[in-house]
This record gives C-alpha cells, structure tokens and sequence, in this order.
C-alpha cells in the first residue's frame, strides 16, 4: 500500500511541477496557440514515462540473471559483508526509488521533446496546420539528448544509493571492516575475471566521462567513504 501512496504522490506532484513551470514561462498560452493539449500531453508523458519504468523494474529481475549468468543462492556459503549491502538496498527501498526517479525524468524527456518538437516545427518549418516532418525529426533528436542527460541524472542517484548501502551494510555488521575488505577484494580482481556484462553496468566504477554515466561510485571511493565514516 505504501509503494501505491508514492507512486500515485509522485504521478500527482509531476502534472504539479509541470503545470507550474508552464504557468511560469507562459509555454501554456503558447502550446494552446499551437494547437497542443497541454493536459493531454502531461497525461500522455505520465503513462509513458512511469509505465516504462514500471515494466523495466518488473523484469529487471529476469534480464539481470539472463545477461550476467548469475544465480539465486538458496544457501548462503560465504560471509555476511556482500549480503549486507544487497539487505540495505532492499531496506533503503532502493528499487522501488529509482524506478519512480526514472519514471519522474522519463515524463520530462517525453513532454520537453514534443514541447520543443512544435515550437521548432511552427517557427522555424512554418508548419500552419497539424505537424510536419520538423516536429517529427525534432522530437526523436531531443529525445536521444534528453535522455542522455536525464541517465546522468538516474546514475547520479544510483551512486548516492550505493554509498548508503555501504553504509548500511556496516551498520548491520558492527563494522565497515568485512565491507571495505569485500570491496577492496572486488577492486584487486585481475582484468577479466568480472563479467563484462557488471563492468558494461558500471559496476565497477570507471574514470573520467565513463563515471557520469556509472551506476555505481568507483571501488576506492566507496571505501574512502566508508573509511571516514561518510
């Protein structure tokens, strides 16, 4: 019942921030002048936004065990510190916080796109009725940029989950020790001896523009901050 409340809160508080920011640049007299359905098109990028998300958190599941050759384990043989991280993600509600952060920015690219797509497509193509062939091109361009950037910000938060589970994880265990020790053991791993599919995910951090895109923080920064307490 609480995911629904959240899910159902966040859906609300989107058409509000949305409505406002319209309100505020005036687009709303604009896209009306233009022909567009604002409320309609809120409604449209909601669905498409959050079911996406909503379906790609469903299946996530399935896909991570299809693409990395990973198993459940039914009995635990090692010690507790990779387990502690795993609990506090699912403690933290990581997940299901995500998902709703993907669905927030995936609305967002939806509805700036079409947005921008109209404006372009009436005064830069001059289209006087319906859309053309501008609108079209515009919208798939701004999508793909967009989108890029919107990733940016869903890996952003991704490494800021992983710091606390981390810290979960010493939490639970007394200690950052076992922690630290695991992720200094997952860190002096030679070249090839993690699947590439974890390191395609970011798994393993990465340098440079590669570490904006990373869903998790680089190995010697997570323990850094365990180290000090962070």
């Amino acid at each position: 019942m609480k995911r629904i409340v959240l899910f159902i809160a966040t859906n609300l508080a989107v058409v509000f921030v949305l409505s406002i920011i319209l309100k505020l640049f005036g687009l709303d007299r604009t896209l009306s002048e233009s022909g567009i359905q604002y409320g309609s098109l809120i409604v449209f990028s909601l669905v498409l936004g959050f079911g996406g998300a909503i379906i790609s958190l469903l299946i996530s599941k399935r896909m991570a065990k299809w693409t990395t050759g990973a198993r459940v384990i039914e009995q635990p043989q090692s010690e507790a510190e990779v387990l502690g991280h795993e609990i506090s993600h699912v403690a933290n509600g990581d997940m299901v916080t995500l998902t709703l952060i993907q669905g927030v920015v995936n609305t967002f690219v939806i509805f700036a796109s079409r947005v921008v797509g109209s404006i372009v497509d009436k005064t830069v193509f001059r289209t006087e009725r319906g859309t053309g062939p501008g609108y079209f091109i515009t919208v798939l361009v701004c999508q793909f940029v967009f989108g890029i950037l919107a990733s940016l910000i869903v890996a952003w938060f991704s490494r800021q989950r992983e710091f606390r589970a981390d810290a979960g994880s010493a939490k639970l265990l007394g200690t950052p020790r076992p922690m630290v020790n695991a992720l200094a053991r997952l860190g002096g791993l030679e070249p090839g001896q993690l699947p590439q599919s974890l390191a395609a995910a970011g798994i393993t951090g990465g340098g440079g523009l590669q570490a904006l895109f990373a869903s998790h923080p680089p190995i010697e920064v997570r323990i850094a901050a365990l180290q000090s307490g962070r």
